[in-house]
């Protein structure tokens, strides 16, 4: 849940409602479980909504898709074949898995509310920040697409100029972000399934593997891709069904992972 909401305040300068909100975290992630959607007025911080953190997860989570391999192992580590068991899924042979999720005004407006009531802002401020908040992340003159991205290898393939990021839309069409805002790498825990040692048996079966905790690197990347495809069409208009989310190895294009929003379905959520 905190990574869900590290994009309301990562700026510092509103740290008379950082302790309250982080201290109340542990209060939304507890409750979040479950919670019905609400349906909202997105024109902004509107008196009156009912929301709860359970509103924003539930959201969150419909606009965020995973991007990773369809099949089989990650297949480069001797030692870390794949996730599982409680690990992100995924598989083939890919050194990424990232989390990408659509900040569209739906998942934006019910997250700004949510951090206004839980910090008590004023209406005042709560308008004031909502409109710092615009600014600085270019809502309305960009496409923002935030992203969590792994690896369970080393921190060399977090490096984004390995990778070429896109937007595909359904004619084929693949759009290249026109800024990205990177942060720091920081460290996951995932259980991992790995092979024992010592593989001598007498049975006919393989030995079961072990499960172990591993941290892997990962980093908050920021995609602001423009508005429209290249016959200046709105990604996000009633002509598209999906958008998908691609991304290449630079130096290998056959190397390729991608993973798809359901446009029609988001929109029969407003």
């Amino acid at each position: 849940m905190q990574n869900k909401l590290n994009w309301l305040g990562e700026k510092k300068n509103i740290s008379r409602f950082a302790v309250i909100f982080i201290s109340l975290l542990f209060l939304t992630l507890l409750i979040s479980c479950g919670a019905s959607y609400t349906k909202m007025d997105r024109s902004g911080f509107v008196q009156g909504i009912s929301l709860v953190p359970g509103d924003f997860d539930k959201i969150w989570n419909d606009h965020t898709i995973l991007v990773a391999p369809q099949s089989g192992g990650f297949g480069r580590s001797p030692m870390m074949p794949g996730f599982s068991r409680g690990g992100p899924q995924g598989g083939g042979s890919f050194e990424l898995i990232i989390r990408a999720t659509l900040m569209d005004s739906s998942v934006i407006d019910s997250g700004l509310n949510l951090y206004s009531r839980l910090a008590s802002m004023s209406p005042e401020e709560k308008n004031a920040y909502k409109t710092r908040y615009n600014d600085e992340h270019f809502v309305g003159k960009y496409l923002f697409i935030w992203a969590n991205v792994g690896t369970p290898f080393s921190d060399e393939y977090l490096k984004l100029d390995r990778w070429t990021f896109f937007l595909e839309t359904e004619s084929g069409q693949q759009i290249e972000p026109a800024k990205i805002v990177e942060h720091g790498i920081s460290r996951q825990e995932f259980n991992v399934e790995e092979q024992p040692a010592d593989t001598t048996t007498t049975s006919m079966t393989e030995p079961e593997p072990n499960l172990v905790r591993r941290r892997f690197p990962n980093k908050i990347v920021e995609f602001y891709f423009p508005l429209t495809n290249f016959d200046g069409v709105p990604l996000l208009s009633k002509q598209f069904k999906e958008l998908k989310f691609g991304v290449v190895n630079t130096k290998k294009l056959e190397d390729k992972i991608e993973g798809a929003w359901n446009l029609e379905t988001l929109r029969s959520k407003e």
